[in-house]
């Protein structure tokens, strides 16, 4: 079955597309934050969303799924959370392919759907979920993103649309560790990040579920950045990790601010 493409759901205010326009002329988005599920771009990379909105780049999240077979929350109550939590961190917009939660499948059909939305949103910089991973949905979606970044540039499979060129993917660990290439200061938004993942309510796992042996996810997220943040000598960070060598087209480039 090929996946039909959402709408988008959330989009920002008349305010807010008229000062993107005016300092963003180009169409599309600068990065597109691919999620599997409704809540993990704010859980894992939401600190980074919020920056670059900050700093007036458009960010677009995209989650392949709704969540419906989580064990917690239901898939209306965590799109009207993620849509909460985009305005929270300042996205550009935010929409939904609706392809099976804990079903998701590395194929032909799928693949085509992501690099459709690559082509849609012409983004500069990919962040997706590292392809190491214990949960299944994140292993391929993963995979899904870096296929579509080779596949949205290929003309004779966009089906008439326009192809596109993304300069640069990087992936967002979650569950397994692996060493960051990059870690993005987060401290100055972090107040942000923490509105953006608390507007996931359905998500927080209640003392009876914590009892019963759940992990509290939101506290692990605030270990994992502090984690991160301390390998640059800062009080909370995000990890990103590169696909290959990072060009460096200036000297300038060379000269890190902040390095510990």
């Amino acid at each position: 079955m090929t996946p039909r493409l959402a709408t988008d759901r959330y989009r920002p205010s008349r305010a807010a597309r008229g000062a993107t326009r005016t300092a963003l002329p180009r169409p599309g988005c600068d990065v597109l934050a691919i999620g599997p599920h409704p809540d993990d771009v704010e859980l894992v990379i939401g600190g980074t969303c919020a920056a670059l909105a900050k700093a007036g780049r458009r960010v677009v999240a995209v989650e392949l799924t709704r969540g419906e077979s989580g064990t917690l929350g239901d898939a209306r109550t965590r799109e009207r959370e993620a849509c909460r939590a985009a305005r929270i961190l300042g996205l550009a917009a935010r929409e939904n392919l609706g392809l099976p939660d804990a079903a998701l499948e590395f194929t032909l059909p799928y693949r085509r759907a992501v690099a459709a939305v690559v082509r849609k949103w012409r983004p500069e910089v990919i962040l997706a979920p590292l392809y190491e991973d214990a949960h299944p949905d994140h292993v391929v979606a993963g995979r899904l993103a870096e296929a579509a970044f080779f596949e949205a540039r290929l003309k004779k499979i966009a089906g008439g649309e326009e192809p596109w060129f993304t300069r640069l993917l990087f992936f967002y660990p979650c569950r397994t560790y692996r060493h960051p290439t990059l870690v993005v200061d987060v401290t100055d938004v972090y107040a942000v990040k923490l509105r953006a993942m608390n507007a996931h309510r359905s998500q927080a796992p209640s003392r009876s579920f914590r009892a019963a042996g759940y992990n509290d996810v939101f506290a692990s997220v605030q270990v994992r950045d502090r984690f991160f943040g301390g390998l640059i000598g800062r009080p909370y960070g995000e990890g990103l990790v590169a696909t290959g060598p990072l060009p460096v087209t200036a000297t300038d480039q060379l000269f890190f601010k902040g390095c510990p």
